[in-house]
C-alpha cells in the first residue's frame, strides 16, 4: 500500500481491503500511534477530504431508501399520486419528520445541505459544486409535469442553485420555496415563495424595516408566506403540521 514508507506504519492489506475507504485508512493509520507521542508530519501527509466527499459520506449515513447512484437523493412516499416535492434539509430527522407529516400520498425527495461541512461564510466557494452533483442525480427523477423545489435556511442556498440549473434546462420547478431566507446569492426570475416562521427571529426581515430586505429584489416573482413556529423548530411535532399543510396545499394546486 505504500503506507509503511509514507507514514512509517505497518498495516496489513487485508485490514484495509475489508473496507477500502479514506475513513478506514485514516483509522488504521492513527490507531498505530495510540499511546505514543505524535509522529512529526502525520497530519501534513493526510490529505483533507474534499467538500464533495464529505457531503457524500454524510448523505450516505441517511438510513432511508436512496434513489440515486451517488446516494445523494432519498425518497419517502413514492407511491403517492401528488406531484413530487424536492427538498434540501439540514438533517435526516427533518426529512423523516416532514415525510411523515405530508402523508403517503405526497412523494418527497430529500437531499442534504452543507451544514456541518462548511461555514456559511464559505458557501460561496462550495455550494455550486454540490448543486451540480445533486442536480445530476435528480434529473431523471423530475419526470413530466410540475414539481416543487425548496429548502430551509442554508439548505435553501442549494435549492436556489438547483433551480437555476433546471431553468437552464427548461425544466424549472413550478415554485421555488426558500424557507427562512435572508441571504443574497443573485437573482432568480421565476416563481418563488419566501416562507418564514411567525415566531422566528427572521420575521422582522419580512415585516420590519425595508433596509433589512435588500435581498428581496433578487426575486421579482416572489410571494411571502408565513407559518407557525420559530427558527430551528419547524420540524418538531408542535410545528411540522403547519409546514406540511402549507406544502400540501401548494402541491394540490399543481
Amino acid at each position: 500500500m505504500g503506507a509503511e514508507s509514507k507514514f512509517n506504519v505497518d498495516i496489513a492489506p487485508a485490514e484495509f481491503l475489508s473496507c477500502p475507504t479514506f475513513g478506514r485508512f485514516s483509522t488504521l493509520v492513527t490507531s498505530e500511534f495510540e499511546g505514543e507521542e505524535s509522529r512529526p508530519g502525520l497530519e501534513d501527509n493526510l490529505p483533507a477530504p474534499s467538500v464533495a466527499s464529505q457531503h457524500q459520506a454524510l448523505s450516505k449515513q441517511w438510513s432511508y431508501h436512496s434513489v440515486s447512484v451517488g446516494n445523494l437523493v432519498f425518497a419517502l412516499n413514492t407511491e403517492g399520486k401528488n406531484r413530487p416535492i424536492f427538498w434540501f434539509f439540514q438533517s435526516e430527522s427533518e426529512f423523516i419528520s416532514l415525510g411523515k407529516a405530508l402523508g403517503p400520498n405526497q412523494p418527497l425527495y430529500g437531499m442534504r445541505s452543507l451544514v456541518g461541512i462548511v461555514p456559511m461564510e464559505s458557501y460561496e466557494d462550495n455550494y455550486r459544486q454540490i448543486g451540480e452533483l445533486v442536480y445530476r442525480e435528480i434529473q431523471n427523477l423530475l419526470g413530466q409535469g410540475p414539481y416543487l423545489l425548496g429548502g430551509n435556511c442554508q439548505a435553501a442556498v442549494l435549492a436556489l442553485d438547483v433551480a437555476r440549473r433546471t431553468t437552464e434546462d427548461k425544466i424549472p420547478p413550478h415554485t421555488l420555496i426558500l424557507m427562512e431566507w435572508a441571504f443574497s446569492y443573485g437573482r432568480y426570475d421565476d416563481r418563488t415563495l419566501l416562507l418564514y416562521g411567525k415566531e422566528s427571529s427572521t420575521a422582522e426581515w419580512y415585516t420590519g424595516d425595508i433596509q433589512k430586505q435588500f435581498w428581496r429584489d433578487d426575486f421579482p416573482e416572489s410571494n411571502v408566506g408565513v407559518i407557525a413556529g420559530t427558527h430551528g423548530e419547524f420540524f418538531m411535532p408542535k410545528n411540522i403540521g403547519a409546514l406540511a399543510g402549507y406544502l400540501l396545499d401548494l402541491s394540490a394546486s399543481l
